[in-house]
Formats: structure tokens, C-alpha cells, sequence
């Protein structure tokens, strides 16, 4: 058993006991994550009010290879993907609120 084998099965264990109460929601398929709201407020911007992050997401390796503007659903809201980290053992996924 190699070292990834073994962190992807680690990865996926601690997802399973610190995972959101809901799923995230992507491309119609449900997924347990570790999911960090964070604060949700926005700045002044020319022309509006600038979008800020509002929620970081941790997915195992079952995740479909996620892409940049894609949207997804996260405890229920709406959210669109603003960065992807990839490692060998999951993603990190940087949201931003659509509905805001």
C-alpha cells in the first residue's frame, strides 16, 4: 500500500467524522466535505458591491475533478467556485455566495 493509499483512506475518514450535516451538491451527485463558513460581508466596489469568499470546502479524491466557475450547492446555498487546490488526496475548494 503506497503513502497515498494510505492518506486517501486517512482523508477520507476525517471527512466522514468531521463532515457537514448536508452534502455538497455538484453536478447533481452528493458528497461529504468538511466545509469552514466564512464570514459573509461585501466591499464597495465601482459600479456595486464586490462579491467576497464565503466558504471553504475540503472533498476527498471522490470528487469529480472540479473546475473554476463552476457552481454547487454547500448547506443548502448556492455557491460558485473561485480557486481549486489539488493534491493527491482531495480538493480544496474556494467558494464564493451567488445569491448574494
Amino acid at each position: 500500500m503506497s503513502f497515498h493509499d494510505v492518506s486517501r483512506r486517512a482523508m477520507a475518514r476525517a471527512i466522514s467524522v468531521m463532515a457537514s450535516p448536508l452534502p455538497v451538491v455538484y453536478e447533481g451527485n452528493s458528497y461529504p466535505a468538511i466545509v469552514a463558513e466564512l464570514s459573509e460581508s461585501e466591499a464597495l466596489a465601482m459600479g456595486g458591491f464586490e462579491q467576497k469568499l464565503s466558504c471553504i470546502v475540503q472533498v476527498g479524491s471522490d470528487f469529480p475533478n472540479p473546475a473554476k466557475g463552476k457552481r454547487l450547492t454547500v448547506n443548502g446555498k448556492a455557491r460558485r467556485i473561485v480557486s481549486v487546490g489539488a493534491d493527491p488526496i482531495g480538493w480544496k475548494l474556494t467558494l464564493e455566495d451567488i445569491n448574494r
